[in-house]
Order: C-alpha cells, then sequence, then structure tokens
C-alpha cells in the first residue's frame, strides 16, 4: 500500500480547519452578530489556538486561498451577467453595484483582486503627498504652522489666547 503524500495530508488538514473556522465565523456573524475572538473559535472548533491563530494571520497567502479564489473567479463573468439582467428588470441595487463594479460610478471604495478595501485619500500640492499618516507624524508646532497658513484667523485668536514673549514684558510693570 503506498504511503500518503504529506502535502495532500496537510492541504485537507488546512481545508478541513479553514471549513472549521469559516462555519464557526459564519454562525457568530449570523446569531451574534459580531466578529468571533480567537477563543469563541478555539472553544468551538476543538482546534488549537495557535492553529486558529496561525490560519488566520497567513489565511491570504496559503495555495489553498488561491485556489480556492481562483473558482471564484471562474464565475465572475456569470454573476456579472445575472447582476446585469436584474438591472435591466429595473432592480436599482443592481445597477448601482454592476455600474460600481464596471468602473462606470466613482466611490469611495476600489476593488481590489478579491476585496473591497477603502480608498486612500491624500492632498497633493507641487508633487508632494500629504497622506494621514504623514500628518500623524508632525510635530505639534508644525501642525499648529500648517493650521495657521490654512486658516489665517487662527493666529489672531491664539495671539489672544497666548500672549507672545514680547508682549508678556511689555505689558509686566517695571520696577
Amino acid at each position: 500500500m503506498p504511503l500518503a503524500d504529506p502535502i495532500d495530508e496537510r492541504d485537507r488538514m488546512w481545508e478541513r480547519n479553514h471549513k472549521k473556522i469559516a462555519e464557526c465565523i459564519r454562525d457568530s456573524l449570523y446569531h451574534q452578530k459580531v466578529m468571533p475572538t480567537v477563543s469563541y473559535i478555539v472553544l468551538h472548533t476543538n482546534l488549537h489556538r495557535n492553529t486558529v491563530r496561525k490560519h488566520l494571520k497567513e489565511f491570504g497567502t496559503t495555495p489553498g486561498f488561491k485556489e480556492q479564489t481562483a473558482k471564484y473567479k471562474v464565475v465572475i463573468g456569470e454573476l456579472m451577467n445575472k447582476l446585469g439582467t436584474m438591472g435591466l428588470s429595473g432592480n436599482i441595487s443592481a445597477i448601482r453595484l454592476y455600474m460600481e463594479l464596471m468602473g462606470m460610478i466613482k466611490t469611495s471604495h476600489i476593488v481590489n483582486q478579491n476585496f473591497v478595501n477603502t480608498q486612500t485619500n491624500y492632498v497633493q500640492i507641487n508633487g508632494i503627498e500629504l497622506t494621514e499618516e504623514k500628518i500623524k507624524a508632525l510635530t505639534k508646532e508644525q501642525l499648529l504652522q500648517i493650521e495657521s497658513i490654512l486658516n489665517p484667523n487662527i493666529n489672531v485668536q491664539r495671539a489672544h489666547l497666548t500672549p507672545t514673549a514680547e508682549a508678556a514684558t511689555a505689558i509686566a510693570p517695571s520696577r
């Protein structure tokens, strides 16, 4: 009797674990209306905590995931045809979704491979991108300087609230 291929056995184990974890997450979302914690998944799947953590962490990079998403890609054409048919029948939601997916309507979300991600926004001035990350990295003084440039009235308001060193010495009584 030939020995089982260890790679095939690993794939089968990954698929079994994936099915247990996915069912647990689905059931929790359906019944409790919340994303389950790792502890909840461990308790309800009888999998080891490290197995659950590793599976969740590495899920998107495994060959099993890539194979699974490839199966969905096969039916995208049919799904788009169905969505288009629903739209032509008067379903406004189907029309909007179809147009978003086809890039005819710009939304705050972009479709990236298999997932919908929030769009990253930034301001660009003379080729310099000002992103949220760059703003968070600024010091308080730098933020105040940008605020004063963007809204000159802020300087006037702050001048009334915080006297400068020269103003403080001018106001101080002479001895």
